[in-house]
């Protein structure tokens, strides 16, 4: 089972180099580092964005990061794979699904189970990878 930890936010490093932590099997640090009404995904320091209107469409949280921007270890989540977000709480795994580019990713997300959606792409760029999630009961 792997644990993927997302840390708090208000985490920072100077250097734009080093503002991911390297990822380590089992474990990733991240946090929610923006918020935006509408749109996609912005910035790169390493953090989700909390997209409010895609949240509200889903009737889950969805939280993208760009792959290269730390969403790395997402595409490695299996069903029952522990994921932790500081200040939020446990989650396990529950289901995913790959979403070729071109689609509209909120419709072509609808009925992907979770309370909280995490989305990246993959290594390549030829689809986006999301992970549903619901709270885990020791969480």
């Amino acid at each position: 089972m792997m644990v993927i930890v997302v840390a708090a936010s208000g985490w920072s490093l100077t250097n734009a180099a080093s503002r991911f932590l390297p990822h380590t099997p089992g474990r990733f640090e991240t946090f929610i580092s923006n918020t935006v009404a509408d749109g996609i995904t912005i910035g790169c320091d390493g953090g989700l964005t909390h997209n409010i209107a895609v949240s509200k469409y889903l009737g889950a949280k969805y939280l993208p990061i760009h792959n290269y921007c730390g969403g790395f270890p997402i595409l490695d989540l299996r069903i029952g794979d522990s994921v932790i977000i500081a200040e939020v709480g446990e989650f396990a795994v529950v289901d995913f699904r790959s979403v070729p580019f071109g689609n509209i990713p909120a419709t072509a997300l609808r009925g992907l189970g979770g309370e909280v959606i995490l989305q990246t792409s993959y290594r390549d760029n030829s689809a986006m990878r999301a992970v549903g999630l619901n709270r885990s009961l020791s969480g």
